[in-house]
């Protein structure tokens, strides 16, 4: 124990079970949404990566259109 009081180990378990239960539980509005997925987010001036909004929209219609056009203009990311 702290000699300067404070939350302890059964304070903190208390306040990770509750969390992890809001987090994860079996709300109703999140019962039919989906994992948001991926680990990586575009962020304003966070670290450069090829991965930007833009590469991934011009890979994205490349793809989806069978877009020559629009994979050239990817392809140098």
């Amino acid at each position: 124990m702290s000699q300067i009081g404070g939350a302890g180990l059964a304070e903190i378990a208390e306040e990770t079970v509750r969390r992890h239960g809001e987090a994860f539980g079996n709300a109703p509005l999140y019962r039919n949404a989906l994992d948001v997925g991926g680990d990586y987010a575009f962020r304003i001036r966070g670290e450069a990566h090829s991965w930007t909004p833009q590469s991934v929209s011009l890979l994205q219609h490349a793809v989806r259109g069978k877009d020559a056009a629009s994979y050239r203009a990817f392809a140098p990311y």
